[in-house]
C-alpha cells in the first residue's frame, strides 16, 4: 500500500474495519539525512507525522560516526557562521544536537538507530509487534495534508493578524502547523505564555529586515515584545486589529507593543501612547534582554564535562553526590531558565551496552524463549523504573535513555560461546517497549567515548531550543 506519510505503518483489524495504529516510521539512511538536511526535509517529515500520530519515529540507518563523510547538497549556500535556526547536519555533533532539538520540540518524536538494512527491518518488526499489543484510544488518519499546506496555513494566519512576514515564516518553518503552536500555549503557565516563543525567533529577529531602509525588526520592538504580540494576536477576537495596526504603525516606535496592545483590546490612542512610552524606556537603558542559562544537575563523576565556571557561561553546573532526582541509573538533568521562568526538565539516563545485554541474558534464563515478548516487557519495565522518580513531572519532563556501546557489545558477544541470535531481536523489542509503552526516547552512543560530546550537544540544544513554560519554583 502506498502511504501518504511515513515509510512504515501498522494496521489492525477489528469490529469489521481496519484502522491504522498511531505509530509511524520514517526511514532515513545517514547519507540521505545529511544530504537533504539543508532544506530541512527530515524536519518537515517529522512534523507531518507528529501532528497525526502519538509516536512519530525517525529510523536512522547507518553508522552515525560517518556523518561527516557526507555533505549537504546546498552546503555551498550555507552561512559562514553557525545559524541555530537551520537544520543542517554536517558532522556527528550536529547530528546529536538535532536529536536534542527534536526531543525538546515534541514528546511524540522518537528515534531508532540501526547499523544496516537488516537491522532496520528487524527494528520495524519489533515496533509493530509491541504496537499491536497496546491499546490505542484513537487511530491515525490514512491521509494528511502535505507539510507545505499546514505550514502555509500557519503562516497565513499569523500574517493576517499583523505579524511581520519574516517572523511568521520563521515560526511556520520551526513549528510546522497551527496545532503545534496551540499545544505550546496549552502547556504554558499563564505567566510564560507571552514570552515562550523568544528562543524560536531570537536569532532571526536580530537579522530580519522590515523595510527597504534596512531597519532590523528589533529596532521596532524587543524579542520579548514580538513574542507577546504573537500570543495576543493568536487568540485575538479583534478582527480589525491588524488593519488598525497597518494604518498607525508609523506613529509608534515600538510596533511590537502596538500590535499586541491592539489585539489585547486597547484603544488606538492608548496603544500608540504605550508603544512610544515603552520605546523611550528602552532607549534610556531599560531594554535588557533576559539571560538564558541551562541548569545542569549531575553526579559528581560528570563534573569534568560541565565544570563549575566563574565567568559567564551558557550553563550552571550543579554536582551531587548521588544521582540527581533520586534516579537509579546515572543521569544528567537539563533545565533552562530565563528570568523568573524555567523549562521542564530533559533527563538523560545512561545505561552501558554490556549492562543492557546482561539484562537480556538474565531475562532469557528465567523464561522460555517462546515468552520473548514477556521477557522484553519485563526488562523494559525494570529499566523504566530505574529512570523514574516522584520528583519528575511526567509527562511534561522528557526522559531519554542513552545506551553506550550496545552495538559493539553485541558484536563481541557474537564471538563468544553461548551467544544466541535472539539477543538482537530482544534488544529491539525492549527498545520498542520503552518507546511505545513507557514513552521514553532511546538513543545510542556508538562509541563509549562519545558520551562527553553527546551531553554537550544536548546542553546546547537546551540553550537554543528549550522553551521556558512555567514560573521558577
Amino acid at each position: 500500500e502506498q502511504l501518504n506519510y511515513g515509510d512504515f505503518a501498522f494496521l489492525v483489524e477489528g469490529h469489521g474495519s481496519v484502522k491504522r495504529i498511531p505509530v509511524s516510521i520514517e526511514r532515513k539512511r545517514i547519507s540521505d539525512l545529511v544530504q537533504r538536511s539543508y532544506r530541512a526535509d527530515h524536519w518537515k517529515q517529522l512534523q507531518r507525522m507528529r501532528d497525526c500520530c502519538e509516536h512519530a519515529i525517525l529510523l536512522i540507518e547507518g553508522n552515525t560516526t560517518k556523518v561527516s563523510n557526507f555533505s549537504s547538497r546546498d552546503v555551498m549556500e550555507c552561512e559562514d557562521s553557525w545559524n541555530p535556526d537551520l537544520h543542517v547536519i554536517d558532522d556527528e555533533h550536529a547530528f546529536y544536537r538535532f536529536l536534542g532539538r527534536a526531543i525538546l520540540s515534541s514528546p511524540s518524536l522518537k528515534f531508532v538507530q540501526t547499523k544496516d538494512e537488516q537491522g532496520s527491518y528487524r527494528a520495524v518488526g519489533a515496533i509493530g509487534f509491541v504496537a499491536a499489543r497496546l491499546q490505542w484510544k484513537t487511530a491515525a488518519p490514512r491521509t494528511v495534508p502535505s507539510a507545505n499546506v499546514k505550514l502555509n496555513k500557519l503562516y497565513n494566519k499569523l500574517t493576517a493578524r499583523g505579524i511581520p512576514w519574516q517572523i511568521a515564516r520563521r515560526l511556520s518553518e520551526e513549528l510546522g502547523s497551527s496545532e503545534q503552536l496551540d499545544k505550546i500555549y496549552e502547556q504554558c503557565g499563564f505567566s510564560s505564555k507571552s514570552s515562550v516563543l523568544t528562543p524560536v525567533i531570537a536569532h532571526s529577529c536580530s537579522s530580519m529586515i522590515q523595510t527597504e531602509k534596512s531597519r532590523r525588526l528589533l529596532e521596532y520592538g524587543t524579542i520579548e515584545g514580538w513574542s507577546a504580540a504573537i500570543y495576543n494576536a493568536w487568540y485575538s477576537k479583534k478582527e480589525d486589529a491588524s488593519k488598525v495596526y497597518e494604518e498607525n504603525k508609523f506613529f509608534a516606535n515600538d510596533r511590537a507593543h502596538l500590535l499586541g496592545a491592539l489585539h489585547a483590546g486597547k484603544s488606538t490612542k492608548r496603544a500608540i501612547s504605550e508603544a512610544n512610552l515603552i520605546d523611550e524606556n528602552n532607549a534610556s537603558g531599560g531594554n535588557h534582554a533576559l539571560r538564558r542559562s541551562v541548569r545542569i544537575e549531575s553526579h559528581e563523576k560528570f563534573s569534568k564535562i560541565f565544570p563549575a565556571v566563574v565567568s559567564k557561561c551558557f550553563y550552571e553546573s550543579v554536582s551531587v553526590d548521588d544521582n540527581p532526582l533520586g534516579l537509579c541509573l546515572p543521569a544528567i538533568a537539563f533545565q533552562t531558565t530565563c528570568g523568573q521562568l524555567q523549562s521542564d526538565r530533559l533527563v538523560l539516563c545512561i545505561l552501558e551496552g554490556d549492562d543492557f545485554l546482561e539484562r537480556i541474558k538474565d531475562g532469557m534464563k528465567k523464561k522460555s524463549l517462546h515468552d520473548c515478548l514477556k521477557i522484553s516487557e519485563a526488562v523494559a519495565k525494570q529499566i523504566d523504573s530505574e529512570c523514574t522518580s516522584f520528583l519528575l513531572r511526567l509527562p511534561h519532563d522528557r526522559r531519554v535513555l542513552l545506551i553506550r556501546g550496545l552495538f559493539p557489545a553485541l558484536e563481541a558477544a557474537a564471538k563468544r560461546t553461548g551467544y544466541r541470535s535472539e539477543y538482537k531481536v530482544m534488544a529491539d523489542l525492549i527498545c520498542a517497549e520503552l518507546m511505545l509503552r513507557h514513552n521514553m526516547v532511546v538513543i545510542h552512543a556508538v562509541k563509549l567515548n562519545d558520551l562527553e560530546m553527546i551531553l554537550r550537544e544536548f546542553a546546547m540544544a537546551c540553550y537554543y531550543y528549550q522553551l521556558t513554560t512555567r514560573k521558577k519554583r
